[in-house]
């Protein structure tokens, strides 16, 4: 460790929420829909700047909706819609210089203290069912992410303009 304090893990986390969901049937169709809402929160004592903040995996909101259509026994048609709140990161405030190393480097703000765009899908499926002898098959085709919608995992530190957040250079 290099004379450094050995790595010690006294953070704490919590998480709540809730969803609900409404499903239906008839003969040929079936549908549903959710709505959920999320909230958790990491706790690390040992933190030099915020002690509490939102955890990584922490999306607020999401929402879906799917309808099935069944015209016989060996068709399926399917489409599915589903939206979600991004998670959370901690943003690049500005960059400051470091002359002697011959680079810039970020400055972050405050712990996830910002949030990635919600993300939002369309998908399509058809499936056709079948026998083959004894066996029970199924072939399908399916269409993803039909809106073309970016779901933004993560930014390379975050959204941070190198141009507009320039720390003056001090000589």
């Amino acid at each position: 460790a290099a004379g450094l304090p050995a790595y010690q893990s006294v953070g704490t986390g919590r998480a709540w929420g809730g969803e609900v969901v409404a499903v239906g049937r008839t003969r040929r169709f079936r549908y549903g829909a959710s709505v959920g809402l999320l909230w958790s929160e990491r706790r690390n004592p040992l933190a030099a700047r915020a002690q509490s903040y939102p955890s990584a995996w922490d999306q607020r909101f999401t929402a879906a909706a799917h309808l099935e259509w069944s015209p016989s026994s060996n068709w399926l048609f399917s489409a599915r819609f589903s939206t979600h709140s991004g998670r959370p990161y901690t943003p690049v405030v500005a960059f400051e210089p470091r002359p002697a190393e011959g680079r810039w480097v970020p400055v972050f703000g405050e712990p996830d203290a910002a949030r990635y765009p919600f993300f939002f899908e369309f998908n399509l499926r058809v499936e056709q069912r079948f026998r083959l002898g004894p066996l029970a098959c199924g072939i399908h085709a399916e269409l993803l992410n039909l809106t073309n919608a970016s779901n933004v995992f993560v930014w390379a530190y975050g959204g941070g303009d190198f141009e507009r957040n320039l720390a003056p250079i001090r000589v």
